[in-house]
């Protein structure tokens, strides 16, 4: 059947099944370029300041998508802005890392932008304080099931992390990793009623539970709140001055936090 009688909605369907090498081929006359511009890609796997490496990638091949695709934008950024522009438009992105320097702060706004549902960023301290901080913090959020900020976030308070634990008890967002500094991470804990001095935890909150792992000599606590909520916290940026690891993750019904307490032990706290 001549594939042009059909209605516009159906070709963009059938346009967006296609993978991205033959939806391109496919721009064969001014109403097809159009339909197929407009369209929605999916990138399974976003890269933008360093090459995608797959070597370590754990990928579920039942999953899998053939029409999605993996990309790496490296090198001088005015080599690919228009491709970062057209994928902030219109492209939904699995999983999103960004290595920002001084050349890429230019780019953030289209980070930003970019509907992706796991998002990595690794920045200098420097750019971080001005570009990942309370205010700005929520931009980074927006529209994410994942966030881990892997470096740039020490100017991120507790008050700012009370605020994202909060949120993600109802939210969309599901994991939240940052570095912050330890002032940071022991103002949050106080915020939620838990306080850690001497070795040991104290807590208003009757609804927290306390582990913690022996796997490494640095060890990190588990805070466990409610049914479905987790803090992790390096043991060692509780115990000192030093910045480390902060994060919070919400647990869905298809997830059992059973499978992650079976690893860990009891810390004792005092109610």
């Amino acid at each position: 059947f001549p594939l042009l009688d059909l209605p516009n909605e159906i070709i963009s369907i059938i346009l967006q099944q296609l993978p991205s090498v033959d939806r391109l081929l496919a721009r064969v006359n001014q109403k097809l370029f159009m339909l197929e511009s407009f369209g929605r890609y999916s990138i399974r796997e976003l890269s933008i300041g360093r090459e995608y490496d797959d070597e370590n990638k754990e990928e579920d091949e039942n999953k899998k998508n053939t029409r999605d695709l993996e990309i790496s934008l490296i090198g001088p950024c005015s080599s690919y802005l228009d491709v970062l522009t057209k994928i902030a438009r219109n492209t939904t992105v699995e999983s999103l890392f960004f290595l920002c320097d001084v050349e890429e702060r230019q780019l953030i706004p289209y980070v930003k932008a970019t509907r992706a549902r796991k998002l990595t960023v690794a920045m200098d301290q420097e750019i971080g304080r001005d570009e990942i901080n309370d205010d700005l913090l929520d931009e980074w959020l927006s529209s994410r099931m994942c966030l881990n900020i892997q470096m740039g976030g020490l100017a991120v308070t507790g008050e700012a992390l009370f605020r994202v634990f909060r949120g993600m008890t109802s939210g969309m967002l599901l994991q939240f990793r940052i570095g912050v500094l330890a002032e940071a991470g022991r103002s949050v804990l106080h915020l939620l009623g838990i306080a850690y001095a001497k070795g040991s935890f104290t807590s208003r909150r009757k609804d927290a539970r306390f582990f913690v792992n022996d796997i490494t000599c640095e060890r990190n606590f588990f805070i466990f709140i409610g049914v479905n909520m987790m803090i992790t916290v390096s043991k060692r940026m509780l115990r000192s001055d030093i910045e480390g690891d902060f994060s919070i993750e919400r647990y869905t019904e298809d997830q059992s936090v059973h499978n992650i307490l079976h690893t860990l032990q009891p810390f004792p706290v005092v109610y």
